[in-house]
């Protein structure tokens, strides 16, 4: 049977639902949760698969792996896994990459949408006066700038 560790420095009823939600996908899989460095290097010496975030890691906890073929990074990099000279070079090294691809790219672009529309609205008054205004400027060559100042 295949040993998973997952180490996280995170309050227990975080990492107790990690450890919960992988068992239950892989029942033939053994999952140790751990939350401190010095579980880690103490657990991992019979793992398998490691699964964590890059910044808890330390060379100390991959100096004493001896069955390790896969390290997991939870998020997006693999800075602080890759760059251990304990990292044996036969380990798989994964991350999660492309999970904020999606969200992030709708952020901006609601963000953007936003602060256009408001500044757009807030220069000119209400959304039903913006075009008329602005044609009425137009054909009588009337500039203005954003600060609302006019240009000759």
């Amino acid at each position: 049977m295949h040993k998973l560790l997952i180490f996280l420095v995170m309050p227990p009823e975080v990492t107790r639902r990690y450890g919960e939600l992988v068992s239950g996908l892989f029942p033939g899989v053994r999952v140790e949760v751990v939350r401190t460095r010095e579980e880690a290097e103490t657990a991992i010496v019979d793992a398998d698969i490691l699964m964590t975030f890059g910044v808890m890691m330390t060379d100390r906890i991959l100096a004493n792996a001896r069955r390790l073929k896969w390290v997991h990074a939870l998020g997006t990099g693999v800075d602080g896994i890759v760059d251990q000279p304990s990292l044996p070079p036969n380990v798989t090294v994964t991350s999660t990459r492309g999970i904020h691809g999606v969200p992030m790219t709708e952020a901006t672009i609601s963000i953007h949408i936003r602060n256009s529309t408001a500044t757009f609205v807030d220069m000119l008054g209400s959304p039903g006066m913006q075009q008329m205004l602005l044609i009425q400027r137009r054909v009588a060559h009337v500039w203005v700038s954003i600060s609302g100042q006019q240009v000759s």
